[in-house]
């Protein structure tokens, strides 16, 4: 499969063109070869034919059928003033900085540390043919958009709610499928991510169509994690991926054009997250008209931001892109302005009943950006918020009260943004244990910030118990759901850095 798309990438190279059975040939009239798109506009084929080769309505010009760019251009209202006076300003990548040792990598990942967890799965038989097999899935970008029924109960199991518009169920667990099929059998997975990720970089297909602005996108939702996770997966396996050099560089093209792009986009025409006012995220409200939506979206700061800021600082680190690296400095600095100034991030904390586990997403993400700063030395921790001047360390104390007692973040969770269940006064008179029933566990959380724990923290009470949380968290108990917001465990980096001296 890999010789395929370089032989592809050749041919495209040569202005070439492929026809259905194979054969290539010269356009004659000098025209550049056409990509092939499938009928529904959402990815590339595989096919190239020339202009006077089309015989259907498959065949476009050389411009896909896409509404949108594949990341959108970072505009002028995102507000960089706060980096400029960052301690971010001067750090570098060291030349030669190798960012993963992939001896260690692979040792921490034959340790079955989380094979507890993928032996109750069926393994490699659902990655295979849940969906029709989630290689094609994730491949070709597909998402099942067939409005089947989907049930959510509320956090506190108060009530069922019945999702079906825009399901986007496939594409979600196949997401969530690779790092448990990952830590079962790493080699499987990671020769099947190269050809998904090489697929992605020559065809350019992860991207999402335009819909009226009164319609939830969730392809785009999708667009932007997937992006992220395998930018991700490539910054940490890239070397023990069976690529040739040109498709290295393939595929690094691809990722220094999403890496440069956008994170922070939310499709219709909104406003960018407010770093100067941050409780007005909270606040804003979304109003249709005839340009578009308007207002500021509720994922231009939320987690698939977060997803793709920490990709990208993974990714030009590996890679040692400086230009990338300084992009992603610049786009931490823009993430942290959305936060207080008592350190609580006010787009997530403004999601209702849901906004606990929305929230403590962005408390993982926070630890995995302190590790991610940390591999070249700088500790992220002792780094000062915007506005406040509180350091990050601080803010995650903060993070771990609204853990320990949901109401903490009802000051924004009242407005109720992007979700379907609304906080109620009734709901800050649930016990946190059991409003936060069907969220991630907390034990998780603990597990994803072992650089914060072990410096840190001593005893922290939760729930009505005093827990010794170093103690606990070397017990690496609870922790079923560590892949949730990577796909590689944060653990793993630390691990790595502990290494590194």
């Amino acid at each position: 499969m890999i010789k395929q798309y370089s032989a592809l990438l050749i041919l495209l190279t040569l202005t070439a063109c492929i026809n259905a059975t194979g054969t290539v040939s010269a356009c004659t009239d000098g025209s550049p070869p056409i990509r092939v798109v499938s009928d529904d506009g959402s990815y590339y084929t595989g096919e190239v034919v020339c202009a006077s080769g089309i015989k259907s309505s498959t065949a476009t010009s050389t411009v896909p059928k896409y509404n949108t760019k594949l990341v959108q251009p970072i505009p002028a209202s995102v507000d960089y003033s706060f980096y400029k006076t960052s301690n971010f300003v001067d750090l570098k990548i060291p030349a030669d900085f190798d960012l993963v040792d992939d001896r260690r990598l692979r040792y921490l990942m034959e340790q079955g540390e989380y094979r507890n967890y993928s032996n109750v799965w069926d393994k490699k038989e659902r990655y295979k043919t849940k969906h029709g097999g989630c290689k094609d899935v994730l491949q070709h970008f597909l998402m099942a958009n067939d409005h089947a029924r989907v049930e959510r109960w509320a956090p506190d199991k108060s009530k069922l709610h019945i999702i079906t518009d825009g399901n986007h169920k496939a594409m979600t667990e196949c997401i969530h499928d690779v790092p448990l099929l990952m830590h079962f059998d790493y080699n499987y997975i990671i020769n099947d991510m190269a050809d998904i990720i090489l697929h992605h970089a020559t065809y350019q297909n992860v991207r999402e169509g335009y819909l009226p602005p009164t319609k939830l996108n969730h392809m785009q939702y999708q667009k932007y994690h997937l992006l992220a996770r395998t930018g991700e997966f490539y910054a940490y396996f890239k070397d023990l991926m069976p690529l040739t050099p040109p498709e290295h560089e393939i595929i690094k093209a691809y990722f220094d054009e999403v890496f440069m792009g956008n994170p922070f986009h939310t499709q219709q025409k909104r406003a960018q997250c407010d770093v100067k006012n941050p409780e007005r995220n909270a606040t804003s409200r979304n109003k249709f008209g005839v340009n578009g939506q308007t207002g500021i979206g509720p994922n231009g700061c939320g987690t698939y931001a977060f997803n793709m800021v920490n990709a990208a600082l993974l990714y030009s680190i590996a890679t040692n892109n400086q230009t990338i690296f300084e992009q992603a400095k610049k786009n931490v600095t823009h993430l942290l302005g959305t936060f207080d100034d008592d350190g609580i991030q006010t787009m997530q904390a403004a999601r209702g009943q849901m906004a606990w586990g929305y929230h403590s997403d962005t408390t993982i993400q926070l630890s995995y950006m302190a590790e991610i700063f940390y591999s070249l030395g700088y500790d992220f921790y002792e780094h000062k918020m915007p506005r406040s001047g509180i350091p990050v360390k601080q803010v995650m104390f903060k993070h771990w009260e609204a853990i320990d007692d949901h109401n903490v973040l009802e000051k924004y969770a009242k407005h109720n943004r992007g979700i379907y269940q609304k906080w109620t006064p009734a709901f800050r008179e649930v016990p946190t244990p059991k409003a936060t029933l069907f969220e991630k566990p907390w034990m998780h959380v603990a597990l994803s910030s072992p650089r914060f724990i072990n410096e840190y923290v001593t005893v922290l009470s939760i729930w009505g118990r005093e827990i010794n949380m170093p103690e606990f968290i070397a017990k690496k108990q609870g922790g079923a759901n560590n892949w949730y917001q990577q796909w590689v465990p944060n653990e793993y980096l630390y691990y790595m850095n502990k290494n590194r001296l």
